[in-house]
């Protein structure tokens, strides 16, 4: 009868601690699942964020073009009227 009792307990022991070997692997399993989620959630934003920001750039880039090109026009018309009255004021 001890040496059942005894079989019976190492028995249910090991049933025991595979259980809980299951329960740990699948635990695991489930966390490293939930991190490469968390890693993809996180590419996804970062690739989100680099597109916003070079759109943005090209915005920029459009405004500083147009705001380079309003200038360069605004000198041309100061040099025309410079020179268009010195032309003028000296044929006088």
């Amino acid at each position: 009868k001890v040496f059942n009792a005894t079989l019976k307990f190492d028995v249910a022991q090991r049933h025991l601690r595979e259980l809980l070997e299951r329960d740990v692997r699948e635990l695991r399993a489930d966390i490293r699942s939930e991190e490469r989620q968390q890693y993809a959630d996180l590419l996804q934003q970062i690739a989100a964020i680099e597109k916003a920001a070079l759109q943005k750039e090209a915005q920029d880039d459009k405004r500083i073009e147009s705001i380079m090109t309003e200038q360069a026009h605004l000198e041309t018309r100061i040099l025309r009227y410079i020179f268009g009255g010195l032309v003028g004021g000296g044929a006088t």
